[in-house]
């Protein structure tokens, strides 16, 4: 069989061949964009089937204790938290009689999105730190408690009797009790008050008297 008799076999078969292995590649390729598709599919669903909460915010610096002096200016608390997760912090402080840092009184009328807080009287203090997150699949919020401190703001407490007069100025942080003052008199009033008082919060200088309803001097 001469060059030229087999020339056009071969033409054939070449053409044949190549659109034999165009459609393997197109084959081949579909096969891969499906495997992609796959994994891809498999993939959603796991993430889907994953839960994941909230980020636990991370405290930074922790509020302080203070002792403050009579008349000086309260500073307010303050607490720098971060958390990983680009979620939403708010900020909610608690008052306690106790030096602990659980079931304390809620402190109301706050902006939850300020970490600070400038405390009124002596006291105990914390601020629970929340992580809001709508992303997560699982829990959407996670809290971390502060450190609990100590506030010491003394204030002058003065006693007066019609008949004494001036008896008595007494330094005290947090409560004063007039029992304690060891002048002869049980009952004493707060100005323009009718009503005795025996223990009080003090949140600034006051004047206790032994008759009620007279003016303060």
């Amino acid at each position: 069989m001469s060059r030229l008799s087999l020339f056009p076999f071969l033409k054939r078969w070449k053409e044949k061949a190549t659109i034999l292995y165009h459609k393997a590649l197109k084959r081949a390729f579909n096969v891969v964009i499906l495997l992609f598709a796959l994994i891809f599919a498999l993939a959603l669903i796991g993430y889907n089937l994953i839960t994941i909460d909230a980020r636990t915010p991370k405290i930074n610096v922790q509020p302080i204790d203070v002792t403050y002096n009579v008349d000086d200016f309260v500073t307010p608390l303050s607490v720098d938290a971060s958390v990983s997760d680009g979620g939403n912090l708010t900020f909610q402080w608690y008052s306690h009689t106790e030096n602990s840092n659980s079931n304390g009184t809620l402190i109301e009328s706050l902006d939850a999105t300020d970490p600070t807080f400038t405390p009124t009287q002596s006291g105990y203090y914390y601020v629970i730190v929340t992580n809001t997150n709508d992303n997560s699949t699982g829990n959407k919020t996670a809290s971390e408690t502060s450190d609990v401190v100590q506030i010491v703001k003394p204030y002058k407490v003065s006693f007066y009797d019609a008949n004494l007069g001036f008896i008595a100025t007494k330094v005290a942080g947090g409560t004063i009790n007039t029992n304690d003052l060891n002048s002869g008199v049980t009952t004493w009033y707060k100005a323009n008050e009718s009503s005795p008082t025996t223990e009080h919060n003090l949140t600034a200088n006051i004047n206790f008297y032994a008759i009620p309803n007279v003016q303060e001097i």
